[in-house]
């Protein structure tokens, strides 16, 4: 692709627009140097030249007033520039805004780029309805550009010196700018309400890589899910199933109360064994694999067969640490019943979610849907499975794919939570009763290959109890249809989460909302 003219760019481009009121600091920055024909060491300090623009500052408060002064503003407009009222606190490391540029190769092509576009949820730009880039167009690397190059390479690739935009902005574009400008402005109102770094710290860290790119569409809805949070009633943004809690008054003194780990433990108890109750017929599957693997798997391959519910509640215990506590349940049974007190632990319950430890009720039944998601994508995730031997017991979904989402409502007098859930109570009945015939086979395969090594680590394929010509036989009987009690957080009544119909299942999901079959 041919790179700008500057000299070019300079006569179209004679002053900066004024009134652009959501402009990035990349986007100014490179505009100043193209108009001004100056160079970056000539009106900036050394160690600002190799400065990333969407980068963290070192001396936040020195380099924004330097940069302030630069461009005749003032520090408080360059952290507007930057973002901060949409991304959460300056230089967090939960920041909501994409750490490389992202932008809208048209509206780089006016020579304007928007702050608003760097965030993680948006996915496509509101005025040319096209998809936002992330990556170079001719080398397909992410572009980082510091403020040496963004003046050396105006709206260029700074490692191949690609043109980012096919045409030279013209002054006669000015008017598509200020459009473009107000519509990321009015999607800035909507990102500033979802801003709360600390509930997304989780869920937005260590992001697998098919999920970094906010580009994609299933990475999008993730982020939406997470942060977006307009009125019902807004076609901007993408609609979720979410419910209303009206919370009590919350603990604001002194230590959070003793009872907050006994909530958790409860909650979490509670959950194991209404799943236990639904999938009664994969019990002793269950129990099985626990009995095989252990507590700490350690990635081994079972060359046997047993169901993918059971495979799903053994990875669901071991993900929350709590294979010691059902196995003591699985063995006592007979004298104790099923008294969820009688096994009360005293430990901190495994969180992979955020909590919300001021309203001990609402946390824990944050973390019956948080465990009830995670069962429900562990189910999804092996239906198409065909062999035991595939499954591997260390890969489970980042946080951001099962963890509930929340913000709170602060009224006069009461507080309301709006919370969306990827799977609940309903939703996990129907998927077990769709997957509750289906087995994970024994492979007919020599575990020992032909150069007499192992293969596939099948470390462990000698499985007496499950030969290659004994079909998996379920537990007999049929018990009542178990229904979990959710914690008493809504006084104000309403459905319980997942109780709607979800209409025709899919065996896909190709925008990551519902979790469906």
């Amino acid at each position: 692709m041919k790179s700008f003219d500057a000299a070019r760019v300079a006569l179209a481009l004679p002053a900066r627009l004024e009134g652009l009121e959501h402009e990035s600091l990349y986007g100014i920055w490179t505009t100043y140097c193209i108009v001004q024909q100056c160079e970056a060491r000539e009106v900036l300090l050394p160690r600002l030249l190799s400065r990333r623009i969407f980068g963290r500052f070192t001396q936040p408060d020195n380099d924004v007033n330097t940069v302030a002064q630069v461009l005749g503003t003032s520090g408080k407009q360059v952290l507007h520039m930057r973002g901060c009222d949409i991304g959460g606190a300056i230089d967090h490391q939960a920041q909501l805004l994409h750490p490389t540029l992202r932008y809208c190769k048209q509206c780089l092509s006016l020579g304007y780029h928007s702050i608003v576009a760097q965030h993680v949820a948006v996915q496509r730009c509101p005025l040319h309805d096209i998809p936002l880039l992330d990556l170079c167009p001719d080398c397909s690397n992410p572009i980082d550009p510091s403020f040496a190059d963004a003046a050396f390479h105006p709206f260029e690739c700074p490692l191949c010196g690609a043109a980012l935009a096919n045409t030279i902005a013209r002054v006669a574009d000015s008017q598509h700018a200020r459009w473009a400008d107000q519509m990321f402005g009015h999607r800035r109102g909507v990102l500033a309400l979802g801003v709360d770094v600390p509930h997304q710290a989780k869920r937005l860290s260590q992001l697998p890589v098919p999920l970094k790119s906010p580009s994609t569409a299933v990475a999008s809805r993730h982020f939406q899910r997470a942060s977006v949070w307009a009125p019902a009633a807004d076609p901007s943004w993408l609609g979720f199933r979410e419910e209303s809690v009206v919370l009590g008054p919350t603990h604001t003194r002194g230590f959070l109360p003793i009872g907050s780990d006994h909530h958790l433990d409860r909650g979490a108890q509670r959950t194991m064994l209404w799943l236990r109750q639904l999938c009664v017929e994969h019990e002793n599957a269950t129990f099985r694999l626990i009995g095989r693997l252990g507590r700490y798997p350690r990635g081994l391959r079972l060359n046997a067969q047993t169901s993918i519910v059971s495979a799903a509640l053994y990875k669901l215990y071991a993900s929350y640490d709590l294979l010691p506590e059902m196995r003591l349940r699985h063995d006592l049974k007979a004298w104790m019943g099923d008294d969820e007190d009688a096994y009360a632990s005293l430990k901190a319950p495994i969180r992979h979610g955020d909590g919300l430890r001021e309203y001990p009720q609402f946390d824990a039944r944050l973390l019956q849907l948080e465990m009830l998601g995670l069962f429900a994508k562990l189910l999804v995730r092996h239906v198409h499975g065909t062999h035991l031997d595939d499954v591997s017991w260390l890969d489970y979904p980042h946080p951001i794919e099962f963890a509930p989402s929340w913000t709170l409502l602060r009224g006069s007098q009461t507080v309301t939570a709006r919370v969306r859930f990827r799977a609940a109570e309903g939703d996990v009945e129907r998927l077990v009763q769709r997957v509750h015939r289906h087995v994970l086979r024994f492979r007919h395969a020599d575990p020992v290959g032909d150069d007499r090594m192992w293969r596939d680590n099948h470390l462990d394929c000698m499985w007496d109890e499950q030969t290659a010509y004994e079909p998996l036989v379920l537990s007999s009987g049929t018990a009542k249809r178990p229904r979990m009690t959710p914690w008493p957080v809504n006084p104000a009544g309403g459905t319980r989460p997942g109780s709607e119909q979800l209409g025709s299942l899919r065996h896909d999901d190709p925008t990551g909302d519902n979790i469906q079959l």
